[in-house]
């Protein structure tokens, strides 16, 4: 924001349009699911139009159109479990036999979830027992060697003839 007002994220001028338009609906998506408990979620309208209003500007930047223009060009209207609503979308047409790529912003409800899940405990990831390092003698580790023996207490230190 500069001066009160939403711009454009001119350093994504570079990336394809379905690009710039799915990283923006990750990041509020991201967003909404964290505060889907809120009571006041719906706070969150402000965040929504200010995220829009700089994606029209960075694709209006990156397609030399003015925002009105970006609007038209990419407005649709999606059905959701909600009910309709109006998004921009982007489609990449893909080889014969193939889904296009479908990339939209918004179409996101902004009411709160009372039954949301909440999952803060990550599944636990294997990890095998780490290896021992060092010269291996007959199949097995090197015993382990004791670095830095004059700085432990009770140590006797070296002596080297």
């Amino acid at each position: 924001m500069r001066g009160g007002k939403p711009v454009g994220n001119w350093a994504m001028r570079n990336d394809t349009e379905f690009s710039i338009v799915a990283q923006y609906q990750t990041a509020f998506r991201g967003v909404v699911n964290y505060y889907r408990l809120a009571d006041n979620v719906g706070w969150l309208a402000r965040l929504k139009w200010v995220m829009e209003t700089a994606l029209t500007k960075t694709l209006a930047a990156k397609l030399r159109l003015s925002v009105p223009r970006v609007y038209r060009r990419f407005r649709a209207t999606i059905a959701t479990p909600a009910g309709p609503r109006k998004v921009l979308l982007v489609t990449v047409e893909r080889g014969p036999g193939k889904l296009p790529l479908v990339a939209q912003w918004g179409g996101i409800s902004l009411a709160r979830d009372t039954h949301a899940v909440l999952d803060d405990q990550p599944p636990r990831v294997w990890n095998p027992p780490p290896r021992a390092r060092g010269p291996r003698r007959n199949g097995r580790p090197a015993p382990a060697r004791l670095e830095h023996a004059d700085r432990v207490a009770g140590a006797v230190p070296r002596r080297h003839l």
